[in-house]
């Protein structure tokens, strides 16, 4: 089993989980400790690779979606 730190950054790079209170819920689920998910620097990397893959999805889908 990965740690939780892996899989929370699998699943913020995924940019299915703009807030940490989702990605957190999202753990709890599949039985990891979201609590050790804690500390300001830790959340924002977390948001922004967050961020960072939803804008690339954003960029993807609509250059698919021009080429039509």
């Amino acid at each position: 089993m990965k740690t939780v730190l892996e899989r929370a950054f699998e699943l913020a790079r995924t940019g299915r989980f703009p807030k940490i209170r989702e990605l957190r819920r999202r753990l709890q689920e599949e039985g990891y400790n979201a609590g050790q998910i804690e500390g300001p620097a830790l959340m924002q990397q977390l948001r922004e690779m967050s961020k960072a893959a939803r804008t690339t999805q954003d960029v993807s889908t609509l250059e698919h979606s021009e080429q039509r």
